[in-house]
């Protein structure tokens, strides 16, 4: 019967086929026919017409999607106002009055889903607008996603009959396989959600708990307890690098795999290349003139034309609202990488495209891999992941389902417009999306998650107007220590020096102007200069810390026998520091290079954290007197340091810090093993992973304009090196400075580093020249 209808209804005139095809559609949920004559069938049918040339694709593809949705709004309708009293009647005795309102509530809270879903399952077709009308679920709601779902099974529908052509039997048949399918889908999601509900979450907590204390399960963890700990940590949704990475890896080395098997088909033209001509004749087959104008148009979203400017206005934005470079460098690694891969890959393939005579727009180059497709997939796909990253649940399939629905519209372009063979779009995008989910891999691995929003600045505070104010950013991080007594008053400033005779007298003038109060230690590498000794000539030098002199802050000095290097000063100024019980310890450079009149905002910010940091990359910080190359070596460095080891830090490589007492014994300055200027970062990223709160204050850092900078290239490199081999140790190891690992595998929190302090009582010579 079905096939003599179908039959019938090729043979009728085109303007009587066009009204069945909207008829159909509309009547499957308003009057309830969908249970007899699903709508899908018209619609394939209708396809079919258009590809035999009775009526135009355009026309059946409107009068089926408009169909659709008036008959679901008709059912919704029909439901608002009858539903109720429709099952109160007759047709309710077969409804639990109880099981009819958890339906309506379900609708009213998520009908927009089941309105869109059940649109693929003919059952739930003829069902859902009606139930959604009655359980109260907004029109507004319902029309959204009615056009939404009308709009797409209309066009699957009848793309399947055009696309199908006279094997349109076949074609309804799968079409209602795959409703089924949706169908059994939908029954096994209500039925495991009502076990869940029946049988509660603690019966699986507790059957997941009697497995892993399970004698199999202990043995096995007893008897490889590194490798059980490792494959925990791998399937660990919480861990960063954990399950995220887990299936980041799996993508990449599937589509790694894709990738190569396609081009190794395409090399000895065997299996999937050898169906190459046949998808191109049947493409060619099937052209009209509608999606010839709509594929030629589509096709430039992955042209370099609009993917260069759309991720330089992306990326520049993205960037600008997280406060970070990270995403400018997500862009330029993934889509660099993807075009370098595919002019590589083109060059050793040396593939030909599909006749010129076939082409509907103009193209060059290889035909294998396509370029427009690894730059689509490749440009949308890394805005999607920096676009999910830390955004909600609906962003992130929003951004998603943009990337996908996009990447795809250009590989079907490339091979519609008759530019390239199926295996070079296929391929493209194997190989994109390896290098999307390589990077993915490494980002999360050893750098940052790809995009991590940063935390947003506070703006400075409307009660702070002095330039001493504290402001603008500070970062609490997970386990914050409890503070100990403090005392602001007991503060002292650390100076490290090495031929500083033209600067060392007036950097301890303005320390003295500015803080009073505030102890100076000047730690001389025994300065060839004469630095030593114009310190034992100011007038607030004391040669004995126990000489209780009244009067400003005092000047002591700690002389060193040799240039042993910055890190070893600041150990030994920390030492000295710790010994002689301040509270409070500044660290600062010779150069005048920092702004003395701070060093009291940063004491007092102590009071509220446990470091702070004299910040020239917070707003308000500024650098003065430094040339362009200069700028953008520190800001390159600081980026290098912020990705690898994930600090939320802005200047990681400030010199002008202030330590709480307790802060600096759990940190370990006094046993840090960088000697160059990579000790700032050390401190830093211990204060970190401690969980230590740090705080940023703006300066204005003026560049020395008395003697000569002891950067080199050695401390570069040290800096580069070491920061790669911390990130590498905590990966391995899992623990970070501070930290213990224990017997279960997971790390915590460490006990205070007890360091190698003189005890109080003891004489400390070493304050004295030697």
């Amino acid at each position: 019967m079905m096939s003599a209808i179908a039959s019938h209804m090729l043979a009728l005139p085109p303007w009587v086929a066009l009204l069945v095809v909207f008829a159909l559609p509309a009547l499957e949920s308003s009057a309830f026919i969908g249970f007899i004559f699903p709508g899908e069938i018209a619609l394939i049918l209708g396809g079919v017409m258009a590809y035999e040339g009775n009526v135009s694709l355009g026309a059946v593809l409107a009068a089926g999607i408009t169909g659709a949705i008036v008959g679901d709004s008709v059912g919704y309708a029909v439901g608002r106002r009858y539903g109720r009293r429709l099952l109160d009647g007759t047709v309710g005795r077969f409804v639990k009055s109880s099981h009819l309102d958890r339906a309506e509530t379900y609708l009213a809270e998520r009908g927009g889903r089941a309105v869109f879903f059940g649109r693929f399952t003919a059952a739930l077709r003829v069902m859902i607008p009606g139930l959604a009308g009655m359980s109260g679920l907004r029109y507004r709601t319902f029309l959204t996603f009615n056009v939404a779902s009308g709009v797409a099974w209309g066009t699957m529908s009848v793309l399947l009959g055009y696309l199908g052509g006279s094997s349109w039997r076949h074609v309804e048949h799968v079409a209602s396989r795959i409703g089924l399918a949706a169908l059994g889908v939908v029954v096994v999601a209500v039925l495991a959600g009502f076990l869940l509900r029946r049988t509660g979450a603690g019966r699986f907590s507790r059957l997941a708990s009697q497995i892993a204390s399970s004698a199999v399960v202990q043995g096995t963890r007893e008897r490889f307890p590194r490798s059980t700990r490792w494959i925990g940590a791998r399937l660990d949704p919480t861990n960063p690098t954990g399950l995220a990475v887990t299936a980041a890896l799996t993508v990449a080395v599937a589509a790694t795999w894709t990738f190569l098997g396609i081009t190794q088909d395409v090399l000895a033209r065997e299996e999937l290349a050898l169906l190459d001509p046949r998808i191109h004749g049947w493409v060619l087959d099937h052209r009209v003139p509608s999606l010839d104008v709509f594929f030629t148009t589509v096709t430039w979203l992955g042209a370099t034309a609009v993917t260069v400017p759309l991720l330089a206005i992306g990326g520049g934005l993205l960037a600008r609202r997280r406060r970070s470079w990270a995403p400018v460098l997500d862009i330029a690694v993934v889509y660099g990488t993807a075009v370098l891969l595919h002019a590589v890959v083109g060059q050793l393939v040396h593939r030909h495209r599909p006749p010129a005579t076939d082409w509907l727009a103009s193209a060059g180059g290889w035909a294998y891999p396509s370029g427009h497709t690894t730059q689509a997939v490749a440009a949308w796909g890394i805005l999607a992941a920096i676009v999910c990253a830390g955004a909600s649940r609906r962003a992130r399939v929003l951004a998603v389902s943009i990337a996908v629905s996009v990447a795809g519209l250009v590989a079907v372009s490339r091979v519609y417009l008759g530019m390239h063979w199926a295996t070079d779009v296929l391929g493209a995008a194997a190989m994109s999306v390896a290098v999307l989910a390589t990077w993915s891999v490494a980002r999360r691995s050893l750098f940052t998650p790809v995009g991590t929003a940063r935390r947003p600045l506070p703006t400075p505070s409307t009660a702070t107007t002095t330039a001493a104010a504290l402001t603008p950013w500070s970062q609490t991080m997970h386990n914050p220590s409890p503070f100990a007594a403090f005392d602001p008053s007991r503060a002292v400033v650390i100076i490290p020096t090495y031929n500083e005779a033209g600067n060392v007298t007036t950097v301890i003038d303005q320390v003295r102007g500015a803080a009073p109060n505030v102890d100076i230690l000047v730690v001389d590498d025994n300065s060839p200069d004469g630095t030593a000794s114009l310190v034992m000539h100011h007038p607030g030098y004391l040669a004995d810390h126990d000489d209780h002199r009244e009067g400003p802050g005092h000047v002591y000095l700690l002389s060193r026998t040799a240039k042993d290097g910055l890190g070893a000063a600041y150990r030994a100024g920390f030492t000295w520091a710790l010994t002689h019980d301040y509270d409070a310890v500044v660290q600062m450079d010779a150069d005048l290079s920092h702004p003395p009149e701070r060093i009291p905002a940063l004491v007092r910010a102590l009071e509220a954290a446990d470091v702070a940091v004299g910040s020239r990359y917070v707003p308000g910080g500024a650098v003065s007197n430094w040339s362009l190359s200069r700028r953008l070596i520190s800001r390159a460095g600081n980026l290098y340091v912020r990705l690898v080891l994930g600090l939320p830090v802005h200047d990681t490589t400030a010199g002008f810090k202030a330590f709480r007492r307790d802060a600096l014994e759990r940190i370990g300055g006094v046993e840090s093993e960088s000697n160059g200027y990579c000790f700032q970062v050390e401190n830093t990223w211990r204060a970190v992973r401690l969980g230590l709160r740090v705080t940023e204050l703006p300066i204005t850092f003026t560049d020395r304009t008395v003697g000569t900078s002891k950067m080199s290239g050695s401390i570069v490199a040290e800096a580069l090196t070491r920061v790669l081999l911390w990130r590498r140790d905590e990966l391995v190891h899992r623990t970070g400075p501070g930290l213990r690992h224990d017997d279960s595998g997971s790390d915590a929190p460490g006990t205070p580093v007890t360091h190698k302090v003189p005890a109080r009582h003891k004489p400390a010579e070493r304050h004295a020249v030697t």
